[in-house]
């Protein structure tokens, strides 16, 4: 069970009703959610499955703003642009998601009005699945794409893969939301921080000469830059949202990045285990 709570930034009726409540749960927290007028909740991950538990807490509008002014230091203008995009990344790799009210003009976000809910998301993936993915890497050849739903731990399975990875190659990480570059001070790690996926692929090919290249969470509009890397010769392992192999290699656009050489593997992180692509699968 986790224990490591964002306790200084919760509500402290909330953080002691969790406390309270830790005893009785089985498995591990993957999310705390407040919410503006109604119940709060913790996300629990217990033999594979995602369970959703309601707590007795209620918060005021101004506990929400209390509780995202210490979540971002005192300063809420500091983290706006942040907050507009919908999180806020923390310490030990703690993500908070931001929702409520947006004020919205010329189909731009420009503030939120009200916050109404806030989600501390918390790393939930055990070590060993890292581990797992690194020992299957120096084994294999090709690429590696990581799936899971949302919250399933591909993160953080991909922080432990390049602490542990870095102790033999270069590996550089593109870590657009201030998440995947979250590591230990002694990591042999170069970082390209807030850059968007694509261009801080093409960036860190171009200036930090990588053997392994690291990105979380592709899409569509990322495959179409990433597949012109596919004859540099770095290596590349990322992730995406999919719930199974076929869903992974079914999203628009990704197929294709197995086709052109890119990715020769899937791994799926809830089983911590390699996924052969059949032939004829992708196009």
């Amino acid at each position: 069970m986790r224990t490591s709570l964002p306790n200084e930034i919760l509500p402290p009726a909330l953080a002691e009703q969790i406390h309270r409540t830790l005893p009785f749960c089985r498995g591990t927290i993957a999310e705390i959610r407040m919410r503006h007028g109604r119940s709060a909740s913790l996300s629990l991950y217990a033999s594979g499955r995602l369970i959703n538990l309601p707590l007795g807490f209620v918060a005021t509008e101004e506990e929400m703003r209390a509780t995202l002014g210490r979540a971002c230091g005192g300063s809420i203008y500091a983290y706006e642009e942040s907050i507009k995009e919908g999180y806020i990344a923390l310490t030990e790799g703690v993500r908070l998601g931001v929702c409520g009210r947006a004020v919205v003009r010329n189909g731009r976000i420009c503030s939120l009005s009200s916050v109404d809910s806030l989600v501390f998301r918390l790393p939930c993936a055990e070590k060993e699945g890292g581990e797992a993915l690194a020992r299957f890497f120096a084994e294999s050849r090709g690429g590696i794409l990581l799936f899971s739903p949302p919250g399933g731990g591909k993160t953080t399975a991909l922080r432990a893969f390049v602490c542990r990875v870095a102790q033999r190659e270069r590996v550089a990480v593109v870590d657009t939301r201030g998440e995947l570059g979250m590591l230990p001070e002694n990591a042999l790690v170069d970082v390209l921080s807030g850059y968007p996926k694509a261009k801080g692929a093409e960036i860190a090919v171009r200036t930090m000469s990588p053997q392994v290249l690291v990105l979380d969470e592709i899409g569509a509009d990322e495959a179409d830059a990433l597949r012109a890397l596919s004859s540099l010769g770095v290596r590349m392992v990322a992730s995406v949202h999919a719930a199974t192999a076929a869903e992974a290699l079914a999203a628009e656009r990704i197929g294709g990045l197995f086709s052109c050489g890119l990715f020769s593997w899937l791994w799926d992180v809830s089983r911590a285990c390699p996924v052969r692509v059949p032939d004829g699968a992708v196009g």
